[in-house]
């Protein structure tokens, strides 16, 4: 469907006229400029703007909505560009079976089918983690409440941190370092970060950075932080597998 026809579909506003309001014809292909979409879709380039564009509208068309303002139009966008930042929306559209709001998603952010199913992947496998914790954690204060003394070093218990990376947060405390928070990051990511800079002067070795390509791991090294970001499917098994790794690979601090 062309912009031209589409367009046509969408020059009515929606006040209601029994209420006695008056109906305010809105062009909403006029309205959609580069500069609108630039301002509210901020995460679009210029040159993606156009396809964007094309998506908004044919999803306008196809939900056959109308709009009796340019500031409705406006508030459309907003909403849109605060659902696809909203990490809890994302997270909840991915573990869900809503392929409608997936395509939504897809759209918005140009992402492919392999992207799209690593993304779905990852957020069913961290759901999946998170509930298994909260029964184990919820067994462990009914059983034995007490921290045992490697818990004493970070006054967690143990099924508070995600189990994938678990053995590798207690093991990177013990050579002196301060762990701040650690597991599933965004989308497809994983990170172990600390609450000092740690890290500004570490980097990996290029072999291990080709060895951990090779599994599927991008990995990447911020001041306070050890991250990585996932091309290809694992289980939590084989992601704390890749942690354990990463933790052989980080020197201890001198307080370690």
């Amino acid at each position: 469907m062309s912009i031209d026809k589409i367009g046509n579909n969408l020059n009515v506003g929606t006040r209601d006229q029994q209420a006695g309001e008056s109906v305010v014809a809105i062009n909403v292909e006029e309205e959609l400029t580069s500069e609108l979409l630039s301002s509210i879709i901020r995460s679009v380039n210029e040159s993606g703007q156009e396809d964007l564009k094309m998506k908004i509208l044919g999803k306008i068309a196809r939900e056959g909505r109308k709009f009796a303002s340019k500031e409705s139009v406006v508030e459309y966008l907003q909403d849109i560009w605060e659902r696809m930042y909203s990490e809890e929306y994302l997270k909840e559209v991915f573990e869900s079976t809503d392929k409608i709001a997936m395509q939504e998603i897809a759209d918005y952010h140009a992402l492919t089918v392999e992207q799209m199913e690593l993304a779905e992947h990852y957020a069913k496998l961290r759901r999946g983690a998170i509930d298994e914790m909260r029964k184990q954690l919820a067994q462990r204060k009914y059983d034995n409440p007490e921290f045992d003394e490697n818990e004493k070093l970070i006054e967690v218990h143990k099924e508070q941190i995600e189990p994938q990376v678990r053995d590798a947060v207690f093991n990177l405390v013990k050579k002196g370092y301060q762990t701040f928070g650690s597991g599933f990051w965004g989308a497809d990511s994983q990170s172990i970060y600390c609450k000092n800079k740690y890290f500004r002067d570490f980097s990996f070795s290029n072999e291990f950075i080709e060895k951990m390509a090779e599994k599927g791991v991008d990995l990447g090294v911020e001041d306070s932080s050890i991250f990585f970001n996932l091309h290809k499917k694992l289980s939590l098994e084989e992601l704390k597998l890749v942690w354990d790794e990463i933790e052989k690979e980080i020197p201890a601090t001198e307080q370690g």
